[in-house]
């Protein structure tokens, strides 16, 4: 597992690291926390940039529902639950509104998954979620 860096509190000056599951798990679970406590869905942005090139996972957590989008040398994706249409989900990322189709909403387990996965592979586009381009 490579070292990842997320960027995820309002007023970060320094990113987290993400170096091993324990690290991307508690991550995970402090949005949960955040959203669940502040009563606002919430994103927050992992990213590698190195030799290999750059990867960015953007993941939002809200209630039982979130989702994954993914910037890579392959494009750009997002996540999508299969509908053909949704109304705009207001998600919060570091003091910012940002809005989201509720199409593009899926699973905490899943969103939890993507994220351990695009970590645990140096930034590959996580396979258990089913994509949208954009």
């Amino acid at each position: 597992m490579a070292d990842m860096i997320a960027w995820f509190e309002p007023g970060q000056d320094e990113p987290t690291v993400l170096s091993n599951p324990a690290q991307v798990d508690a991550l995970f679970d402090r949005m949960v926390t955040e959203a669940a406590d502040a009563g606002v869905s919430v994103i927050a942005q992992v990213e590698r940039g190195d030799a290999a090139g750059r990867a960015v996972l953007q993941l939002g957590v809200g209630g039982d529902r979130g989702f994954v989008g993914v910037v890579d040398a392959d494009g750009s994706v997002m996540s999508t639950n299969g509908a053909r249409s949704g109304d705009p989900v207001a998600y919060d990322y570091m003091g910012h509104e940002r809005e989201v189709s509720s199409a593009d909403e899926i699973g905490l387990a899943d969103v939890r998954e993507a994220l351990r996965a695009f970590v645990r592979t140096n930034g590959e586009r996580p396979t258990g979620v089913e994509w949208r381009p954009v």
